[in-house]
Formats: C-alpha cells, structure tokens, sequence
C-alpha cells in the first residue's frame, strides 16, 4: 500500500515541515516512520528532497479526491504530527478490512489525516463530509498519547521541543 504524506506552505507557520526536532526536521521524522512500513511518498506543491510528487490541488479536500481517484486504496498520514509510532502506523494497518478507515475520538472528532482509503471520495463542502459514507472508524484512544498532535504553531513546535526527547525516536 503506497503512503502519501501532504506538505503544504503553511501560513499559521511557516516552514513548519522543515523545523528541526532534535537533529531531524519534523517531515524526516515522519517520513521515516511511514517508509518503515509501506512505501511513501510526500505530496506537496513544492518541490522537496525527499521522494515526493508535485501536486496542485489547492486544499485537502482536492488531494483526498485526486488520490482516491488515482489509487484503488492508500494511507494518508499528515506530515506535521511527528509523535505518531510505528505501532499506531500498524493499528491502522491491521484494522484495514479493504474499507476506508479513519481514528475517531470519543467526542466525534475524527482523524482523517491519519487513514488509510480505499473508495473514491467525491467532493464536498468539508473533509468530514467527504469521508463519512462506507468508513469503518477505529477508537482514536487506542493510539499513542500524541499520535494526533501536529504542530500549526510556534507555541505547537515549542511545546514539541519540549516533549521530543520523550517521544521521538
């Protein structure tokens, strides 16, 4: 299964993909991570040095349509969440049944850029419209404590430097 992790110009922070945690950026980290267990591949709109694609959907929501209309199944995994593990990348693959699966917390907040997809998704007026028909959810409390942590802000990636030494291996 091909794993695409979206890298976007980030306006709240600048350069976050690039900010370094440790001796690693925050995309090497989870490009790693995922490449340890499928192959990956970033997506971005501009060009990067890792294996990538060039896309240039304008939102989310037009690269989940593009992706689900270009592949039969995929994961998606957003590349500014660097505290995911190995193990949480393997609790989506094992809870994979060939249907789109998709964490899901207690209050009905959902994950959607930590899944796996395999329908093609139509487009709608916002990512949680799009997602919701024929999708098997997976209790979010079953990852890691900070699986869905990503970093939007500098208050995000100083909290992040503060808790890397923890959680980043």
């Amino acid at each position: 299964m091909r794993a695409f992790i979206p890298v976007k110009r980030s306006e709240r922070l600048p350069g976050k993909h690039f900010l370094k945690l440790g001796d690693r950026r925050i995309i090497d980290i989870v490009f790693h991570k995922v490449n340890s267990v499928t192959d990956a591949r970033i997506v971005s709109t501009f060009p990067v040095d890792l294996p990538s694609i060039l896309d240039n959907s304008k939102n989310i929501m037009q690269l989940l349509h593009s992706l689900s209309r270009n592949y039969d199944e995929f994961m998606l995994i957003a590349g500014d969440m660097p505290f995911f593990t190995v193990d949480d990348l393997m609790l989506l693959l094992d809870s994979y049944r060939g249907r789109t699966v998709i964490p899901k917390h207690k209050n009905g907040k959902i994950e959607p850029l930590f899944a796996i997809y395999s329908d093609t998704i139509e487009m709608g007026t916002s990512l949680t419209s799009m997602v919701n028909k024929n999708t098997q959810w997976i209790d979010a409390s079953k990852f890691s404590d900070y699986a869905f942590l990503n970093i939007n802000t500098m208050n995000d990636y100083q909290n992040a430097l503060l808790m890397m030494k923890k959680y980043i291996k």
